[in-house]
């Protein structure tokens, strides 16, 4: 719903550079996936504190290292792309490394998120969990709307997505 919305207030073009930007950070947190909300909910020592501090420890240092990646990735774009991107493309777009980079501050609000929503699916509330998602993605869509109406650009986009990690 949120892009039948926003694609009336943007041009197309900024919905390829955010499928760049989500791209790089699917592919990085994928490849970087340690399982630690499944072990939260399967592990029968799932609700002890100490055992979810750990966690979120390491979901905090992963969340780190994944943003400094983005980083390197956004780096390598801006040095890169001039030279051998085709003119044109997302790839060529001059936004599109800030865009990455910028990005990664969402990468690291989702690694300070909490291990409740966890302990919720553990304990089957997920009315809680879905509640708590859909509220995300609405103030998420009005954060894009309100900057969008500002100045409608791929930005607009981008802070809609770090506004929907901060909540």
């Amino acid at each position: 719903g949120s892009n039948l919305v926003m694609t009336r207030i943007l041009m197309p073009e900024a919905f390829g550079l955010m499928a760049m930007v989500t791209t790089v950070h699917f592919a990085l947190s994928l490849l970087s996936d340690l399982g630690i909300g499944q072990s939260i909910i399967r592990s029968p020592r799932g609700d002890e504190p100490h055992y979810l501090r750990v966690a979120w420890t390491i979901q905090i240092v992963r969340s780190a290292a994944i943003a400094a990646m983005v980083l390197v990735v956004a780096a390598l774009l801006w040095i890169l792309a001039p030279a051998l991107a085709p003119p044109g493309t997302v790839y060529a777009d001059p936004d599109l490394p800030a865009l990455i980079a910028v990005s990664s501050v969402a990468l690291m609000l989702s690694g300070l998120e909490s291990t409740a929503q966890y302990i919720a699916q553990r304990q089957m509330q997920l009315k809680w969990v879905t509640i708590l998602n859909i509220s995300g993605q609405v103030l998420s869509l009005v954060a894009m709307v309100a900057i969008a109406q500002i100045n409608a650009s791929v930005w607009s986009l981008l802070w809609g997505m770090i506004i929907g990690a901060v909540f």
